[in-house]
């Protein structure tokens, strides 16, 4: 799962869907905190900033990137008054 390659069972990316997917659609990618849809799908907004008052970091990579840019780590940045059609946020519970 974390360090194995992407490929069409674990996560949306390399346009092979042409489009964002349901939350739930790859399971098999899921992490050993059961999250799921950390790479592809889409860019998420992080809180920090890449460049303060300018940029903000996004993570996570989109559905129509390639592999490599697809994972967690992989850091890029985007203005934050824009919008974006494979950018989006993740809201997070604390779990009660």
């Amino acid at each position: 799962m974390g360090n194995d390659e992407p490929d069409n069972t674990r996560c949306n990316d390399k346009n092979q869907v042409g489009d964002t997917t349901p939350i739930d659609r790859y399971p098999r990618g899921a992490s050993s905190y059961g999250l799921l849809d950390m790479a592809g799908n889409v860019w998420e907004w992080c809180e920090d900033w890449y460049r303060v008052n300018k940029y903000r970091v996004l993570r996570g990579g989109a559905f129509n990137l390639k592999a490599i840019i697809v994972r967690c780590a992989y850091r890029y940045r985007y203005v934050p008054r824009n919008r974006y059609f494979h950018s989006g946020f993740r809201v997070v519970s604390p779990g009660f």
